[in-house]
């Protein structure tokens, strides 16, 4: 099962409140944004991590 058959990421609006295009960059931040704050690693140590992960 990936990500994309699960649509989970489809669930996300922009925070001023309507849908905008998800880009893969943008799709790639809220998953990170998550992961960080899952994991207690912080959104300040999550954005020193090589973009190569």
């Amino acid at each position: 099962m990936t990500l994309a058959s699960t649509c989970f990421i489809d669930c996300f609006t922009h925070a001023g409140g309507h849908k905008t295009k998800q880009t893969v960059a943008l799709k790639r931040s809220i998953l990170a944004v998550l992961i960080a704050g899952a994991t207690n690693l912080g959104l300040t140590r999550m954005s020193e991590t090589p973009e190569s992960l």
